[in-house]
C-alpha cells in the first residue's frame, strides 16, 4: 500500500504514535505466526490458509514499516517475532483445530484493537491513514471469520492467546521499555485507560504484580510510599 499521501508519522500525537507502534509490532507478530505454521504444518489445507493470510499480513506490515521512523518502532520486535513464530509452530503441532482456534482468538483481539483507534483517527484528520486502518481491520475480521468458519472449537490454550495479545500490545505502545518502569500515570489517566482500553488496563495491573515480586522494585515502591506518607 502506498504511503506517499500520508502525513508524516512525526506529526502523530503521542497517543496515536503509541497505537501505530503497537500496530506495527502486532503485524510483525502476525507475519511470524503464519511463518511458524508453515515451518511445521504439512497439511495442505492449513498451508494454503497460512500462505493466503501471510500475504495480507505482509502488506499490512509493509505499510507501517515504510511509514514509521525507526525511533517510532518498538524495541520489543525481536520478542514479537519469536512469540509469533512459537505460537504458530505450537498451533500447527496441535493440528487444524488448534491453528484455526488460535487465529480466531488473535484476530478477534486485533479487530477490537483496530476499532478502538477509530475515534482518535477521525480527530487526527488524515483520511489516508483512517482508510488504511479501516481496511486492515476489515481484513483481520475476514481472517477471524474464515478461521471460525473452518470449524475452530473453543480450545483451552487459545483462550490464553487473548491475554498474551493484551500484554504485548500494552508493552509495545511504549516508545522505550524503560517507560514501563519509570512512567508515572496519575489516577485520572488510569481511570481513562481502564474505561477505554482493556488491554492497557490489564497490562498495567499485570505489571504491578511483577514489580511486587521483584525485590529491588518492591523496596523502591515501599520507599516511595513512605515518602508520600511524610507530612
Amino acid at each position: 500500500m502506498n504511503t506517499a499521501s500520508l502525513q508524516s508519522a512525526s506529526t502523530l500525537p503521542a497517543h496515536l504514535a503509541g497505537e501505530m507502534r503497537s500496530n506495527h509490532a502486532g503485524e510483525t507478530g502476525a507475519v511470524w505466526i503464519y511463518k511458524g505454521v508453515l515451518a511445521i504444518s504439512r497439511d495442505a489445507e492449513i498451508r494454503a490458509f497460512a500462505e493466503h493470510h501471510l500475504a495480507t499480513e505482509e502488506t499490512h506490515l509493509g505499510f507501517f514499516e515504510d511509514w514509521l521512523t525507526s525511533r517510532q518502532k518498538s524495541l520489543l520486535l525481536p520478542l514479537w517475532r519469536l512469540s509469533g513464530f512459537v505460537l504458530g509452530a505450537v498451533s500447527a503441532l496441535g493440528g487444524r483445530n488448534w491453528v484455526y482456534a488460535s487465529i480466531e482468538a488473535v484476530e478477534t483481539f486485533v479487530v477490537k484493537h483496530y476499532e478502538s483507534q477509530y475515534a482518535a483517527l477521525e480527530a487526527y484528520g488524515d483520511a489516508t491513514l483512517t482508510a488504511a486502518i479501516h481496511q486492515f481491520c476489515n481484513d483481520e475480521a475476514d481472517h477471524r471469520d474464515e478461521a471460525g468458519g473452518e470449524g475452530a472449537r473453543a480450545i483451552e490454550p487459545a483462550q490464553g492467546v487473548v491475554l498474551g495479545c493484551g500484554f504485548w500490545v500494552g508493552a509495545s505502545r511504549q516508545n522505550r521499555p524503560s517507560n514501563l518502569i519509570h512512567k508515572r500515570i496519575n489516577a485520572s489517566e488510569r481511570v481513562h485507560f481502564r474505561r477505554t482500553d482493556t488491554a492497557v488496563s490489564f497490562y498495567h495491573r499485570g505489571y504491578r504484580k511483577v514489580v511486587l515480586l521483584t525485590p529491588f522494585f518492591r523496596a523502591r515502591a515501599a520507599a516511595a510510599g513512605r515518602a508520600k506518607e511524610r507530612p
